[in-house]
């Protein structure tokens, strides 16, 4: 009886521990591809964002002719923002810079009746804010399952498996229109 019981308890100390096994990481890695899932959605406004900057420019340039230096500025800009494809601090501060510039070319509609009254111009704004509110929201979006991922690899439950499949936290998206 007493073999019994210890052969019982073992197998079941065994499925259990498999159990934990098998369903914890298989949490992590849904985690893991929701927040991969989240920064493509993201990523694919931000280029396209980056995509609409040359189309602005030469826009502008129609009717500002004096402010080459910002425009080669700006095109330096989205240069690097391009170039960055992995949320990171030098991401973030690129997009960051990005949208600075944009908004300075925006801003140059102050200088110019004929480009505030362009009407490509006037649909870029609208094309340009109906993506910075997307961008927000993917954003959003992104940093909560970033959240729920980081908080549920650090787990009590969890840290043993994310250590040992090497699970590392995910960086949060700090990004502000």
């Amino acid at each position: 009886m007493d073999l019994t019981n210890a052969l019982l308890i073992g197998s079941l100390i065994l499925v259990v521990a498999l159990f934990w096994i098998i369903v914890g990481i298989r949490h992590l890695k849904t985690l893991t591809h929701e927040t991969v899932l989240k920064w493509q959605l993201l990523d694919k406004d931000l280029r396209k964002r980056q995509d609409l900057v040359p189309i602005l420019i030469e826009v502008v340039r129609k009717y500002i002719t004096n402010k080459e230096e910002l425009i080669e500025k700006v095109i330096a800009m989205r240069m690097k923002a391009c170039k960055e494809y992995n949320v990171s601090l030098k991401k973030i501060e690129f997009e960051h810079d990005l949208t600075a510039a944009i908004n300075w070319l925006f801003d140059l509609k102050k200088e110019s009746v004929e480009l505030k009254q362009d009407v490509y111009f006037q649909e870029l704004k609208r094309e340009m804010d109906h993506l910075e509110k997307r961008i927000a929201g993917g954003t959003e979006e992104y940093n909560k399952i970033v959240r729920f991922h980081n908080k549920h690899r650090k787990s009590f439950i969890l840290l043993p498996l994310a250590a040992l499949m090497k699970y590392k936290p995910v960086d949060i998206f700090e990004f502000e229109l």
